[in-house]
């Protein structure tokens, strides 16, 4: 979807302002200020569209730190600057002044923070788009230390408009209807959580989106994210409305393939291909080792083993996974968990890793190997917070699932490729079906 706005359609008089992201002001084309406190001194007067300030109030915003006389003086050399920038781009009355007011006449200027503001008043998918859209990060994102007074004011003003931009993106998040809609939500959460990592209000509308377009997976890994950026900047948890979003997600453990080359195709000719899915990708199996437990306190076994359990169970849900019963292929010989070899040759992939405590912290790494080629095909590292011991492995374990998952649906597919247009026959009804679609 465009991200550019049109605020109000450009007559040759009239000024084009966002404010929203970095500034940006479009007359007959591009407005460059001489100044960065010419260009703040606009700013605070375009903010205020349409309603008069005292010169002093102005002052104050900008030169705080000088006299009477000298920001008085720096006041109209700014003024004087904005005024030619104006003529030079017809707009010569847009500026009002008097000797204690000043004033930018609304009907000169269009403004995005006014739009983005009254657009998520309203109650509809189509202005709540277009609101999340306008909103192209914090306000004069790009403006810089200018005056104490002033960045103070910036600083309260910001957080005003990403607070409204956290409740527009949670009410587009659970209208939206339409694709465009949905992208609206997905593109106004990234941008908030290029700002506050800990924004639930946009993890929960990209999680949304991740539902309600079957992506449970994504969902799952999204929430992850929050965990982890709530924890950490915030030391809290996640909101119980983010939380019951997880634990939807997390029902839907049948996931859906990726779209195939196949189905990419036209229809003509993935009919001609017809891959049989039995004799080209056989269900992997898979082996799920108790994770080690790296500390000497012996009482923590159960997380270990409590977490492979756990990974079996959801990969037991997944019929297109055999699953190796942990009971019947593993035992431990001198404390290590190894497979019996009979099992071990006609395994596709191991899952093993270790978990690591340190007083409230738990870190867990996880590996996915192929015991065919030995080939470490994925790691990665988990560092939580322990506070329920079973909610927290079900996190880590659903969180798991879903990377893991993904990383084996990926390589089997590449391995299916390899294997179907390898074979001579399929070549040839590849060829052939090109040449009559």
């Amino acid at each position: 979807m465009n991200s550019t706005v049109s605020l109000r359609p450009y007559s040759g008089e009239m000024l084009n302002v966002r404010m929203l992201g970095p500034m940006d002001v479009q007359g007959h084309g591009p407005i460059e200020f001489p100044t960065r406190k010419t260009a703040m001194l606009f700013a605070i007067l375009a903010f205020n569209l349409g309603t008069p300030m005292r010169r002093e109030s102005v002052r104050n915003f900008l030169w705080s730190e000088r006299g009477e006389a000298q920001s008085s003086g720096s006041l109209r050399r700014a003024l004087s600057d904005i005024r030619r920038t104006f003529e030079m781009h017809g707009v010569d009355n847009a500026l009002r002044t008097s000797a204690t007011e000043l004033e930018l006449d609304a009907q000169y200027v269009s403004l995005d923070v006014h739009a983005f503001v009254d657009l998520a008043k309203e109650d509809n998918e189509a202005a709540y788009s277009q609101a999340a859209l306008a909103y192209r990060g914090d306000l004069l994102c790009d403006a810089g230390a200018t005056d104490p007074n002033f960045d103070d004011w910036l600083r309260i003003e910001r957080r005003s408009l990403r607070n409204i931009a956290a409740r527009l993106v949670e009410k587009l998040s659970e209208t939206a209807v339409s694709e465009s809609g949905f992208d609206a939500a997905e593109n106004l959460a990234l941008q908030l959580l290029r700002t506050d990592e800990a924004c639930e209000e946009a993890h929960r509308a990209i999680i949304r989106g991740f539902i309600r377009r079957g992506r449970h997976n994504a969902a799952l890994k999204q929430y992850a994210s929050c965990v982890d950026a709530v924890r950490e900047q915030l030391g809290a948890e996640p909101e119980d409305e983010t939380k019951e979003l997880f634990s939807e997600a997390r029902k839907h453990t049948r996931v859906r393939h990726e779209t195939s080359r196949s189905n990419m195709l036209p229809s003509r000719l993935a009919a001609m291909i017809n891959f049989d899915r039995t004799e080209s990708a056989p269900k992997p199996k898979i082996a799920v080792l108790p994770f080690e437990t790296l500390t000497t306190d012996s009482n923590q076994d159960f997380i270990g083993t409590g977490l492979a359990e756990d990974l079996i169970i959801e990969f037991s849900k997944v019929e297109d996974y055999d699953v190796i019963s942990q009971q019947s292929s593993l035992y431990e010989p001198a404390g290590n968990h190894l497979l019996e070899e009979s099992v071990y040759n006609e395994i596709s992939y191991v899952i093993l890793g270790s978990v690591r405590r340190s007083e409230n912290r738990v870190r867990v790494t996880v590996r996915l190997v192929e015991p065919s080629s030995g080939q470490q095909i994925w790691a990665d590292r988990l560092d939580r917070d322990i506070g329920d011991v079973f909610i927290l492995q079900d996190e880590i374990a659903s969180t798991l699932f879903a990377t893991i998952d993904s990383q084996i649906r990926s390589r089997q597919s590449q391995d299916m490729k390899r294997q179907q247009f390898g074979r001579p026959d399929a070549k040839h009804v590849l060829s052939r079906g090109v040449h009559q679609i």
